[in-house]
């Protein structure tokens, strides 16, 4: 036995209100997304400079965290300048960090051959490639422009920064090893 229901009807002016607090809120959550709300990221730039010069193009600018946060990474540009991404979001948490800066690697080219899928051994031409690399990141290069590497180590390094107490604006001054040795 099935039961009658009341019919429903429709009103027009609960429906237009319903309607209006849908566009309201869609465009608060898109306001909110393009804007950042909600994410806890802050905006962090600077400089990397060497022996007062700016740092080579590509060194790399790495926030590892002291606490619970997440990592942050950027690339320095021409200018020494650079500005940091956690997962591909500007910005980084709020917390303390070390800070890493590694030399750029981009001179040593990768090898054109391509590593196919499900190889588990890959060609000659990548295992050197890996080999140059190990040895620049263990042996960086000395003098003028060159980071140093205690810079890029993860358990001693002397640079920490905390976002955002220390500020979002922060430059970092390092002397290579030539200009620590002529002193």
């Amino acid at each position: 036995m099935s039961r009658a229901r009341p019919e429903k009807t429709a009103d027009p002016d609960r429906s237009r209100g319903c309607m209006k607090a849908i566009r309201f809120l869609s465009a608060t959550v898109v306001v909110c997304l393009s804007a950042g709300c909600g994410s806890g990221l802050h905006p962090v730039a600077g400089k990397v400079l060497v022996d007062g010069q700016p740092a080579m193009e590509g060194v790399q600018v790495i926030f590892t965290p002291v606490g619970d946060t997440k990592p942050a990474h950027g690339k320095v540009d021409g200018q020494g300048r650079f500005s940091l991404v956690t997962n591909q979001q500007r910005g980084v948490m709020p917390g303390k960090y070390r800070v890493l800066l590694i030399n750029s690697s981009a001179s040593i080219s990768q090898p054109d051959t391509p590593i196919e899928p499900g190889v588990n051994v890959p060609p000659p031409e990548w295992i050197a490639y890996d080999r140059k690399l190990t040895e620049f990141l263990e042996n960086p290069p000395q003098g003028p422009g060159w980071i140093p590497k205690r810079y890029a180590a993860l358990q001693d390094a002397p640079l920490s920064w905390s976002v955002p107490e220390d500020g979002v604006e922060v430059t970092f001054e390092v002397q290579s090893e030539s200009s620590r040795s002529a002193r």
